[in-house]
């Protein structure tokens, strides 16, 4: 590695480090994703099965602090720290987004085909990866740009869903 990706490397560690912290100390609020708590706690009464792909590496510690990472099944949050691990289910290594393995992969966890799941995404590349696995894709758009339209369906919140 160069000496300047290690310096970018390092400051990228440290800037997540200080954001976990503050977040931790209760310094900041992050909101989550306008309507998601209400969604997903409809979705637990209902008795459904919830995994969560992301890209962020921070993800799982982020949900805790802000109260969501109960909603989801126990070893079903894949975040950027997967990318590499091998999989037991896929027989390779898993690969980030738009691949769609670590979707395939969190459908597995769960015990589900992957042709029976729905995926959520407000990106490009994550409704590749979901259409890649074989799911029903959502599109959340908030601005409704288009940036999404690949998806099997388009929706601008997940207010219509409750």
């Amino acid at each position: 590695m160069k000496y300047f990706e290690i310096i970018l490397e390092k400051i990228s560690d440290e800037k997540k480090r200080c954001f976990l912290q503050v977040l931790n100390e209760g310094k900041i609020k992050l909101p989550p994703f306008p309507d998601i708590k209400g969604l997903l706690t409809r979705l637990a009464n209902l008795g459904m099965k919830l995994a969560l792909v992301l890209s962020d590496t921070e993800a799982a510690i982020v949900l805790d602090i802000i109260g969501l990472k109960h909603f989801f099944e126990p070893n079903t949050i894949l975040t950027g720290r997967d990318i590499g691990k091998d999989s037991y289910f896929l027989g390779k290594k898993l690969k980030g987004k738009p691949a769609p393995d670590k979707f395939q992969e969190a459908a597995l966890r769960l015990g589900i085909d992957y042709n029976k799941t729905i995926g959520f995404e407000d990106a490009w590349s994550g409704i590749q990866a979901i259409n890649a696995a074989g799911m029903t894709s959502i599109g959340i758009d908030r601005e409704m740009q288009g940036h999404l339209s690949s998806a099997h369906y388009a929706l601008r919140s997940f207010t219509l869903l409750h």
